[in-house]
């Protein structure tokens, strides 16, 4: 890396435009790199010295900025063609910081040519992407769990919209993951839930965390299928409030129609032993 030297900066100092506007890019939350016509450094603002842990002085005022990026990286092509091209455009990367890590970034490069003038620069905006990265990593997680699991399971926000859903889930009301994804759970194809029902499951939830029950969804004009649906909040620290729902659901159609069946014999033996009483009855039986 180039050290800095006090001469050759003042040799480099720059009358172009953006020196105009330094302590304005100072304030501005967003990490800004400025690069001169060859993709040299020129200006980090404080957001940018935040981020990476350096100071202008310490990397030199006409260090490439490609040797910040990962040499590894497969963007670095494309970097440098935006640069000989003097072309806008985004590239995914990584940038080294003090600490000799490299940090995921996104890199939003604008070409800027001052009117009149042969003049030309860029202005680099650097969002940190770690988060998103991070996040990512745990719904593709979330995602194959899911997907592993043979239960129906579905993963709601905190408005009840379905942001995952697994294969299970969708199949056992009848549709698939793309159209249940982004619906309502309320939105469900076919279920036969009333408004009664819908304000006592939204009460419900609401003061306990969990609702369960039994909805109807019609396959067919001359069959439905019963299912059992639990819906539980999901919390990531006490106090912090709902970071959405969870759904397990299961086909209970066979066993409602048990219930069903069941207690239909169950009335139907009362029925028997109260003819059977009465018949013992009229035959003197010592019962």
């Amino acid at each position: 890396m180039n050290k800095f030297d006090p001469e050759r900066f003042a040799k480099n100092e720059d009358n172009s435009s953006w020196v105009k506007y330094e302590n304005l890019l100072d304030i501005i939350s967003s990490p800004i790199i400025i690069l001169d016509a060859l993709g040299r450094i020129r200006h980090f603002n404080n957001s940018a010295r935040l981020l990476t842990g350096f100071e202008l002085q310490e990397i030199g005022p006409s260090l490439p900025l490609s040797d910040l990026l990962n040499e590894k990286d497969e963007s670095i092509p494309k970097f440098l063609d935006k640069i000989e091209n003097f072309k806008a455009g985004s590239i995914i990367t990584k940038i080294l910081t003090k600490t000799g890590l490299y940090i995921p970034i996104e890199l939003s490069i604008t070409p800027y040519k001052e009117h009149d003038s042969i003049k030309s620069f860029f202005i680099v905006q650097v969002t940190d992407i770690r988060s998103n990265i991070e996040l990512e990593h745990k719904d593709n997680l979330l995602s194959a769990a899911l997907s592993s699991s043979l239960d129906g399971m579905a993963i709601l926000d905190r408005r009840l919209k379905i942001t995952l859903v697994n294969v299970a889930f969708a199949e056992m009301l009848g549709t698939t993951k793309e159209i249940l994804t982004g619906l309502n759970i309320f939105e469900i194809p076919q279920q036969a839930l009333t408004a009664l029902e819908k304000k006592n499951f939204l009460l419900t939830l609401k003061q306990s965390g969990t609702w369960r029950g039994v909805i109807t969804i019609t396959v067919t004009d001359k069959q439905s299928k019963q299912i059992e649906i639990g819906i539980y909040r999901i919390q990531i620290e006490e106090g912090a409030g709902d970071a959405g729902f969870i759904a397990i659901c299961r086909d209970v159609t066979e066993t409602e129609e048990q219930n069903i069946r069941i207690r239909t014999l169950i009335i139907q033996l009362k029925e028997y032993s109260k003819i059977i009483i009465r018949a013992m009855a009229i035959s003197n039986f010592d019962i």
